[in-house]
């Protein structure tokens, strides 16, 4: 137990601290908008796999109020998604495919490894590649929502542009 709260403790500081060195915190509106908008397809997608018995998170931080592992789905992923969207590249399709594969690719692997050496999370019928497509397409559906949000065409703005 106490292994298991000294990772969620890690991994949030981790992401604070990247959150305080990496965000551009003067649009503040574009960061809680894709913060939230992450949040709300983790618990969807999160809620899903548990009620379908793909996963199990045995150890939780609100046994009695959620079935899910609150730190991950409501700050780890948001976050991810925070600096996710802050630095999506503006011009590319290839450049914005791979960009998005890599931050896909890390947090599945951060999930898998999780799920291999902490009782945190538990793979009944589910795989590191379920998770990197859901990643792929959660956050890729979070940056559409920032960008249609503020109406900001994402793909085809100048390389001037800065943060969102």
């Amino acid at each position: 137990m106490a292994a298991v709260w000294a990772w969620n403790v890690i991994w949030c500081a981790i992401m604070i601290s990247l959150l305080y060195k990496f965000v551009d915190w003067r649009d503040i509106r574009k960061v809680w908008v894709g913060f939230l908008a992450m949040q709300t397809i983790t618990w969807s997608v999160g809620i899903t796999l548990v009620n379908s018995h793909l996963v199990e998170y045995p150890v939780r931080l609100f046994p009695g109020a959620t079935h899910q592992n609150f730190v991950t789905g409501y700050f780890i992923y948001p976050s991810l998604s925070v600096l996710f969207n802050q630095y999506f590249p503006r011009i590319g399709r290839v450049k914005q495919f791979f960009y998005t594969f890599a931050y896909a690719g890390t947090a599945a692997f951060w999930d898998y490894i999780m799920s291999a050496y902490t009782n945190i999370e538990n793979h009944l019928n589910w795989n590191p590649v379920k998770q990197f497509l859901i990643l792929f397409i959660g956050l890729l559906a979070c940056r559409w929502f920032v960008a249609w949000m503020f109406k900001q065409h994402f793909p085809d703005r100048g390389l001037d542009d800065a943060g969102y």
